[in-house]
């Protein structure tokens, strides 16, 4: 009886390992809701992470297409440069022949011309020749 005496405080009361069984008890809920927490939170930052990388990689996959867009883009770029080049140089080409052709026809225009005046005059000589 006197280990029951020392472990009473107040008579009729509850016993002082009572006391320690519901302290114990509560602090165990506690710890396994804390635990309970502490691993939702787990879970939780691991989908997060998980997210993250997933985002990760598309924007990496974005960006790789991104650039593969701008390869294509700058290769067909090349290509309307070329394109353009060798119109320009086929109108280059068409250019010189005009301005050759129209050479050729100022050329004939003066000799045309000058066998005109030529002929003017020649007549006018032969007229004058004739006396009259």
């Amino acid at each position: 009886m006197d280990g029951e005496a020392a472990v009473t405080r107040e008579p009729d009361g509850p016993t002082e390992a009572w006391l320690i069984l519901e302290r114990l008890k509560d602090l165990t809920e506690q710890n396994a809701g804390l635990r309970r927490w502490v691993e939702q939170e787990i879970k939780d930052l691991r989908q997060e992470v998980k997210d993250v990388r997933q985002e990760i990689k598309d924007v990496r996959q974005e960006v790789k297409d991104v650039r593969q867009e701008v390869a294509q883009l700058r290769e067909e770029v090349r290509q309307e440069i070329r394109n353009v080049r060798q119109d320009m140089a086929v109108l280059e080409r068409g250019l010189r022949d005009e301005i050759a052709a129209l050479r050729r026809d100022h050329r004939t225009l003066w000799v045309s011309t000058l066998a005109v005046w030529v002929t003017i005059l020649a007549a006018l000589i032969g007229l004058y020749a004739r006396g009259g």
